[in-house]
């Protein structure tokens, strides 16, 4: 699935389009979701839990209708629950947007290759793409000092507030860290690719959103 840099620059996008400010708390929604890397002996089935359980036989209107309006409004009267519900709502779309175009492309496009790790260069591949972006978005440095400040939700029966801060750290930590990027040219996901899905995928989003009365 896509990685946090990822998520953020749908999160900026969605926010330009609308012609906005970026929410630094729908900002920290859309990473939470992998906050479960946090918890110690985590399981399959426990990421599943934040993900919603969808798989790729869901669309993503399904997953959307099924899930959005039962998350959002599970605690009613509640801004800024509802600002990180959404967020979050939308790092799993996203995921689920991924599933259906980039990851599926890769998967084609490495099916008749003679390659020794394909879970392994995904994630070289994925990775350069996010340290890529870290180092050339104009939002970044304003995301990074916004998500400092944000205080940390609890997910209800998911994720608590420390995993989620502990994420949150993580995240802001990570790309300090050179010896985290593989120094690679990404060949089957370019960064060229990536940005295209990113514009698609935040203007999927807003269209769903807004018809729902969310935006």
């Amino acid at each position: 699935m896509p990685l946090p840099m990822v998520h953020m620059s749908i999160t900026q996008s969605i926010f330009k389009q609308k012609g906005l400010e970026p929410d630094p708390i729908f900002l920290l929604g859309s990473i939470s979701p992998d906050a479960i890397h946090m918890r110690e002996n985590t399981t399959r089935a426990d990421k599943k839990k934040t993900h919603f359980d969808f798989n790729d036989d869901y669309t993503v209107e399904d997953l959307f209708y099924s899930k959005m309006s039962h998350f959002v409004d599970s605690i009613p009267d509640n801004q800024e629950w509802s600002m990180f519900a959404k967020g979050y709502m939308s790092h799993v779309l996203t995921d689920l947007i991924w599933s259906h175009t980039v990851y599926r492309d890769f998967e084609s496009q490495t099916a008749n290759k003679q390659i020794d790790n394909i879970r392994t260069l995904y994630y070289m591949e994925t990775d350069q793409i996010d340290f890529n972006l870290f180092r050339n978005e104009d939002w970044r440095a304003q995301a990074w000092g916004s998500l400092h400040s944000c205080p940390s939700i609890p997910v209800p029966e998911m994720l608590s507030e420390d995993e989620v801060e502990k994420w949150k750290h993580r995240v802001l930590d990570w790309y300090n860290d050179t010896s985290k990027e593989p120094h690679i040219q990404p060949q089957y996901i370019t960064e060229s690719s990536v940005r295209t899905f990113i514009n698609d995928a935040a203007s999927r989003l807003i269209h769903l959103f807004e018809r729902a009365g969310y935006l």
